[in-house]
């Protein structure tokens, strides 16, 4: 119990240390002032004493004397109630350079308690362009009567400029727009000098679309956003900022800056698909080429399918992006599918598709004696047999084309009254002596499928129709050959025509879509074939024969339940021509 009461008399008969403390903050408003302004420096300070007594409180700025920079006013607050300085000027000498002394002194506080004092402070910054400036604030805060001082200093490297805007970059929304599509266009603009307020322009191609006014801070760096409709094709868009000049800036020629879009436009267009030649020989290369009506292509694609089915693709490739090209090499005979698909880089596609025919052509010259016969032409799709008269040997050349597709005019009913053709055949010849000339078109099963195999019949063309050679046997067609005889034979799948002459000749015949040996013009049930139970088997319907019921013992028989059938279609009946034998 005494060393309590003796540790306590201890601490209340200890004198008190007498201190004080001093915290130091200054700053301008802004971290680069404009030329010739009032600006704004703020000094705050936080005291705090545990003596009381006569003290002083003196706060010094200090900067190079002779810099163009003016004391013009202050304001002061402590703990946000206004307070009163003292305040002189003075050029003074520092360690051999002239420096001006701005002085604020108060000899009057009372801090009893942390105590916070506001000075704020209005210099007029220098008329220059750019220049750095150093500025000091000193504090001292002393108790002269108790030996008690404190000191605080902070130094400040100020920069003083004009604004300096420019732009740095543009960048897009989108950078590859669709015409008719909104996208924003943000400009990252920069001012490395003093605040200003400046209009931002936005152009394309020369012509302003927009324009906005913006305050730029020091130092700072901004992002300004405009908004357009693209417009299809290939455009300069330039943001330029203060376009009048009416900022007064350090460089005024670093205002502007611009780059390019491209506007892709609707889907794009194929035209002008070119096959060279029309009508490739098989084992020849054809050439494919398409223009393409807009730019700013991704790709384009020829696909083409081969007569048996199979595939391939391949890349077209262009000189001026606007005619792309490409080749193929025909391998089959028969008719080929080739598709152009377009893909921009928006990925929007547009495609044309077109046929081709890979042809079979034949070149020969065949000598024979007088009066005798012999094969000038033997190939899967064409026999060709010629007679020599008796004057002479005969000499035949030939030249033969065999495609599936016309060379001029198609065989349909408008110009044959059949409805198709399989086979096409171009030829010529130079003969001499020679006085007949057999002509055989063979077939396969899959070529006459879907028609009328025994209506297949050889036609002429006489530069305006086609005329089916079995209606001139034995007679001469008008402008024409003479037909010595005309048929067919379905079992061993050909046709053929006896004549004097070469020409164009071709393969036609009716459709029978349902393969029953019914044409579909005599047939009332097209897609229906004839079953051919031995009730109304000539209609070409699948019919069900009359039921037969027998009656009891009183007196009943059998009778006849009609069943309904479908009406057939009138139209004229079609005769197979019977094949003649020929001496060949």
């Amino acid at each position: 119990m005494k060393k309590l009461l003796f540790l306590l008399l201890l601490i209340f008969l200890t004198p008190s240390v007498a201190g004080i403390t001093l915290d130091l903050n200054a700053n301008f408003s802004e971290p680069i002032l404009l030329p010739n302004e009032s600006s704004l420096l703020s000094i705050n300070l936080t005291l705090d004493s545990n003596v009381t007594g006569a003290n002083l409180l003196i706060i010094d700025v200090i900067y190079d004397s002779g810099k163009g920079w003016n004391y013009s006013a202050y304001s002061a607050s402590i703990n946000g109630k206004a307070m009163i300085f003292n305040v002189s000027e003075a050029d003074v000498n520092v360690s051999g350079v002239l420096k001006h002394r701005i002085t604020f002194a108060n000899s009057s506080l009372n801090i009893s308690q942390p105590t916070s004092i506001l000075l704020n402070t209005y210099l007029k910054t220098p008329e220059v362009n750019l220049s750095y400036y150093p500025i000091d604030v000193i504090v001292l805060w002393s108790y002269p009567d108790l030996n008690v001082t404190e000191i605080k200093n902070v130094s400040l490297n100020i920069s003083v400029s004009k604004p300096e805007l420019y732009p740095s970059s543009i960048v897009f929304s989108n950078e590859k727009p669709l015409e008719g599509e909104n996208i924003t266009i943000t400009a990252v603009i920069h001012n490395m000098g003093g605040r200003a307020n400046a209009n931002v322009v936005l152009r394309v191609d020369g012509i302003q679309k927009a324009n906005t006014t913006h305050l730029f801070n020091a130092g700072s760096v901004h992002m300004i956003n405009f908004s357009w409709s693209c417009v299809e094709g290939k455009h300069s868009i330039e943001i330029v900022v203060d376009p009048e000049n009416d900022v007064d800036e350090i460089n005024e020629t670093n205002n502007s800056i611009s780059r390019e879009i491209s506007v892709m436009g609707g889907t794009p267009v194929l035209s002008n698909l070119t096959i060279i030649p029309e009508m490739p020989k098989v084992g020849s290369t054809v050439n494919i080429s398409v223009d393409v009506s807009k730019p700013y292509i991704e790709s384009v694609i020829a696909n083409l399918t081969y007569p048996d089915g199979s595939t391939s693709s391949k890349a077209m490739s262009s000189t001026n992006n606007a005619t792309f090209n490409t080749t193929f090499n025909v391998t089959q005979y028969g008719i080929y599918r080739l598709e152009i698909r377009v893909t921009d880089l928006a990925g929007r596609t547009n495609n044309t598709t077109t046929f081709f025919g890979g042809v079979i052509f034949i070149s020969t010259t065949f000598t024979l004696e007088n009066g005798t016969e012999g094969i000038a032409i033997d190939n899967q799709h064409l026999i060709i047999r010629v007679k020599a008269n008796e004057s002479g040997n005969g000499t035949a050349s030939f030249n033969a084309t065999i495609s599936q597709l016309p060379f001029k005019a198609a065989i349909n009913e408008s110009t044959s009254g059949v409805d198709t053709c399989i086979k096409y055949l171009n030829l010529s010849s130079m003969l001499k002596n020679i006085t007949e000339i057999r002509i055989e078109l063979h077939y396969t099963d899959d070529e006459v499928e879907g028609l009328y195999e025994s209506g297949l019949a050889i036609f002429y063309w006489n530069g305006s129709k086609w005329i089916k050679c079995e209606d001139y046997e034995g007679r001469l067609i008008p402008g024409g050959p003479f037909v010595y005889e005309a048929g067919r034979n379905p079992e061993e799948n050909y046709v053929y025509v006896v004549v004097n002459q070469t020409s164009e000749y071709g393969v036609g015949g009716y459709l029978d879509t349902d393969g029953d040996g019914i044409p579909d013009f005599n047939d009332a049930c097209p897609n229906q074939p004839e079953n051919f139970n031995g009730y109304q088997d000539e209609d070409g319907c699948p019919d069900t024969p009359p039921s037969r019921r027998g009656g009891g013992g009183g007196g009943g028989g059998f009778y006849l339940v009609p069943t309904p059938t479908p009406t057939p279609t009138v139209a004229p009946t079609i005769t197979a021509t019977p094949i003649k034998k020929t001496p060949y």
